[in-house]
């Protein structure tokens, strides 16, 4: 399988841009209220994120972080390769972020 970042419409279903640039900051999954990466519309998700600062210097900065659905299709004659298929922005959530040089908060 490739991986989800070089699947066919990854970058113009999530508005991102690979290789671009390189980001003093990494975030990571912490813990998760679901199991599954499908839901049902009963389903009430919730996550707690890490962002992790590698710069010498404090970051502070308003964000957001954007609710996308999506799915996958297959490709004719390429299992390995699937296209990402928008389905609906379901919004965003402001998040605001002030963490200390090479500190890390959830």
């Amino acid at each position: 399988m490739v991986p989800p970042q070089n699947w066919v419409d990854y970058e113009k279903v999530l508005g991102v841009t690979n290789n671009l640039r390189h980001y003093d900051y990494d975030v990571y999954p912490v813990r998760s209220a679901v199991t599954t990466g499908v839901w049902w519309p009963e389903d009430k998700p919730a996550y707690t994120i890490a962002v992790v600062n590698n710069d010498d210097q404090p970051i502070q900065v308003k964000g957001r972080i954007d609710i996308v659905r999506y799915g996958t299709k297959g490709r004719p004659n390429d299992v390995w390769l699937p296209e990402m298929v928008k389905l609906a922005d379901l919004g965003s959530l402001p998040v605001d972020i002030d963490i200390p040089a090479h500190g890390k908060k959830k």
